[in-house]
């Protein structure tokens, strides 16, 4: 699990959605792009919820690694394959990886 931290808050996310975040943010700060995107995140008590956040290319934004257990209920899946498809269409078709 991770913990992004958008404007003050700290967001828990998957492993893969940090990850796909991230790489998305850097596809658009290298484009100078932004964008809105709806990150699926974990409460405290275990509950999903969906946090909208804008992105660009002077975003304050960052990915910490801690030690959670993944929880099957995050929708991890959906989130990944659209960041994909949106980082091609900014980047034409140009995937960026990292992570």
């Amino acid at each position: 699990m991770h913990y992004i931290r958008y404007a003050g808050e700290d967001l828990l996310v998957t492993d893969e959605v940090a990850v796909a975040l991230m790489n998305y943010v850097l596809t658009l700060s290298r484009m100078g792009r932004s964008d809105v995107v709806s990150v699926p995140t974990l409460s405290t008590t275990g509950s999903t919820q969906t946090v909208s956040i804008h992105l660009h290319p002077t975003v304050d934004i960052s990915s910490r690694r801690v030690e959670e257990p993944e929880s099957e209920l995050h929708p991890a899946p959906d989130f990944v394959a659209e960041m994909l498809l949106r980082s091609a269409g900014v980047d034409g078709g140009n995937e960026v990886t990292g992570g």
